[in-house]
């Protein structure tokens, strides 16, 4: 949960963004709106994520670090730091004993195709997190989402171009897209956008939203959507102090689990490990804290007849004397 609402806001720019095809390696952010999508689209072509979020509006971007402060004030400082020390310790497993992740995982009924550039590229990606901005409470709480993008971001999107083609040539084309203004009037605008591939076009309208071009849909739907998260973290705040009980809890269980990856050796090891985590205490509290269903009151016995009652009648009520 600490970093999935971070990641949904900025997956959903991009995203949105990219929908519209639409920054530039400086921080200047082009006034007109088809200047705009396509300063953009070069900057993903670049894989430069943080144009993004520079041509957000101020208001928009004032959202996306109140989610960050609420996620990471829900966890505890210790909690937090444990957990990420523990992922730096995971990391080097997967670092160090490649060779025996990588023999299990050609064995599985499905492999992938390309099993080592599918591991390498998500070891790199894991390290780029854990090892960025994120890997400490006080950073995270306190993120500058520009450098996050700038740095961490850049390499998350050059590690995956390099192990997914198609990826790759998304990005490359969306620095051959023609963007041509159709019309503006005001706070609104038309732009169309031409494929250099195949010369498909489509139209994208924009709105000005504080000096920044956004896309329509996306002004519609911001607000509302920002505003249930913030809500619902909001509301949530009562459950932190239990939630952090039961991470502490659980913490020396997963150390244990990373102690015992470390000492692996072969294959077999590995295997062991992964049927002494399915019956462990680990799993039995994953379990235990799953949502259980609600117990409805049983039934209580109906009480005894009194003398002179019919069968079938009110037990509490008696037969007249005739």
């Amino acid at each position: 949960m600490k970093f999935k609402l971070f990641y949904s806001v900025v997956v959903t720019v991009a995203l949105l963004a990219l929908a519209s095809c639409g920054g530039d390696k400086t921080a200047a952010v082009p006034s007109s709106p088809d200047g705009t999508v396509k300063s953009i689209a070069s900057a993903i072509a670049n894989q430069q994520p943080q144009a993004i979020w520079r041509a957000m509006p101020k208001s928009y971007q004032q959202d996306v670090n109140q989610i960050i402060r609420l996620t990471a004030e829900m966890v505890s400082q210790e909690n937090y730091d444990k957990t990420a020390s523990l992922f730096r310790r995971v990391l080097k497993v997967l670092k160090d004993k490649k060779a025996i992740f990588i023999g299990a995982m050609k064995k599985m009924p499905v492999p992938a195709k390309d099993v080592n550039a599918g591991y390498d590229a998500a070891v790199e990606v894991f390290g780029l997190l854990v090892n960025s901005q994120l890997g400490s409470h006080s950073t995270l709480k306190n993120l500058d989402v520009d450098k996050f993008l700038s740095t961490t971001g850049s390499s998350i999107m050059k590690a995956m171009g390099k192990v997914n083609p198609d990826i790759s040539a998304a990005m490359t084309e969306a620095d051959n897209v023609t963007v041509k203004l159709v019309s503006s009037s005001g706070d609104k605008a038309v732009v169309e956008l031409t494929r250099a591939k195949d010369k498909s076009k489509k139209k994208m309208t924009l709105v000005k939203v504080e000096g920044r071009w956004i896309p329509e849909k996306m002004s519609r739907k911001w607000k509302a959507e920002t505003g249930k998260m913030i809500a619902a973290l909001n509301k949530k705040k009562a459950d932190a102090a239990q939630m952090n009980m039961m991470m502490k809890v659980a913490l020396p269980e997963l150390e244990k689990v990373v102690v015992d990856l470390e000492k692996i050796n072969n294959e077999a090891d590995l295997m062991a490990l992964q049927m002494k985590m399915m019956s462990g205490s680990l799993m039995q509290m994953m379990m235990m804290n799953r949502k259980k269903p609600v117990s409805r009151p049983s039934p209580s016995p109906a009480p005894a007849p009194t003398p002179g009652a019919k069968p079938g009648t009110n037990t509490g009520t008696t037969t007249p004397p005739k």
